[in-house]
């Protein structure tokens, strides 16, 4: 199920990154990207430095928060941002990714992943970008998750990962919510061939009216349709943190992200 995908993700990875330390061209990718105005433009980096200033004990919902509320407001990400950005990770963290077994050396490899990011980028800025009300639905959804596992933290996501791990099922009051559902509406009309299976799942968990095709009241689409390459960057405040420690960060919610598509 989706859900639980993005929660594995989110706790896994996260627990990944902060146990080693990443190489130094991969540290120098990622402060090329933070730094970048392209990418400052569209993804919003310059707001997760909260999140490694705050150190390993400190909840990341509110910095997740902050971080996708300037990101949504923000115009698109061009497809040349995009393959800019994940070829400098790919080429820069090809070592610390292959001690995970992932081999990206190879330009098939890394054409393939650029091909997929692109593909997958606009579903998941509309999933993240949902609102119930006035509060994003990564919000919500991470506070509930909060409420049942423990404060969502970097140093405490093993114990997390195993909490989850143990459950056979996600709970309705996160998998069953109008924010879940509009989620699935979404990847249903943009990624059909995912769309089967999670049909499937949540049909039999949440009832025939959750898979009905019909937006819940309440949810909006907080994304800006603004053209891309259309906003102002200021990233003067970068050089204040281990950009080790960002890069923990971009990698945990980029996962997450990429996870609600799985």
């Amino acid at each position: 199920m989706f859900k639980s995908s993005c929660l594995l993700s989110l706790t896994f990875v996260a627990g990944l990154v902060a146990a080693q330390s990443l190489s130094d061209s991969c540290q120098s990718a990622l402060s090329g990207i933070v730094t970048n105005a392209d990418t400052a433009n569209c993804l919003n980096p310059s707001a997760l430095i909260s999140i490694a200033l705050n150190g390993g004990n400190t909840s990341v919902i509110q910095p997740i928060d902050t971080w996708l509320t300037g990101l949504c407001a923000q115009a698109p990400c061009t497809n040349a941002t995009l393959e800019a950005t994940t070829r400098s990770i790919l080429s820069g963290c090809s070592t610390d990714l292959g001690s995970f077994g992932l081999n990206v050396n190879d330009d098939s490899t890394a054409s393939s992943v650029v091909a997929t990011v692109q593909q997958y980028y606009p579903t998941v800025r509309k999933v993240v970008c949902l609102k119930d009300s006035d509060k994003l639905c990564v919000t919500e959804t991470l506070t509930t998750a909060e409420s049942l596992v423990g404060p969502l933290t970097l140093n405490n996501v093993p114990s997390i990962f195993g909490t989850i791990m143990s459950q056979t099922q996600v709970p309705t009051n996160i998998s069953c919510t109008s924010c879940a559902k509009e989620a699935f509406n979404i990847i249903k009309q943009d990624v059909p061939s995912a769309a089967d299976a999670i049909n499937r799942d949540l049909g039999a968990q949440c009832g025939a009216a959750f898979v009905d095709g019909n937006t819940p009241s309440g949810i909006s689409q907080s994304a800006s349709t603004a053209s891309p390459g259309t906003n102002a960057a200021n990233n003067g405040a970068l050089s204040l943190v281990s950009i080790s420690s960002i890069g923990a960060s971009l990698t945990m919610i980029g996962s997450a992200a990429f996870a609600l598509l799985m």
